[in-house]
């Protein structure tokens, strides 16, 4: 299905709780290429190159994980999680920030200053 910008994407099966319709408190806003999805709390959006991802990356970039991560709400805010099993995630900012997560590790993305756990 092709896309501009303004559209919202359709959402796979797997995403069960991100939003169409941009309804929801405290929504997400994530945006990959020409694609928009909105996530409300209480959806786990997904991106990897697995088919299954709701953001599925390209397969033939084999340094990316097929479940590279995943972006929650919880404890009042969002979350970066990395769910590879093999290897580390990079955040890359667009003031020069960088977060390396390693394996089964979880960044906070909002509501103040940034915590790791």
């Amino acid at each position: 299905m092709m896309t501009t910008p303004r559209q919202v994407a359709s959402v796979p099966r797997t995403c069960r709780g991100a939003a169409r319709d941009g309804s929801g408190p405290m929504q997400l806003i994530v945006m990959y290429e020409s694609r928009t999805w909105r996530v409300r709390p209480g959806a786990v959006f997904t991106f990897g190159r697995a088919s299954t991802c709701c953001a599925v990356l390209p397969a033939v970039d084999h340094g990316l994980s097929r479940n590279a991560g995943s972006i929650r709400y919880h404890d009042g805010s969002w979350w970066l999680h990395n769910d590879s099993t093999s290897a580390a995630l990079c955040v890359l900012g667009d003031r020069g920030f960088r977060v390396d997560l390693p394996q089964d590790s979880r960044y906070r993305c909002s509501n103040g200053t940034p915590r790791y756990s």
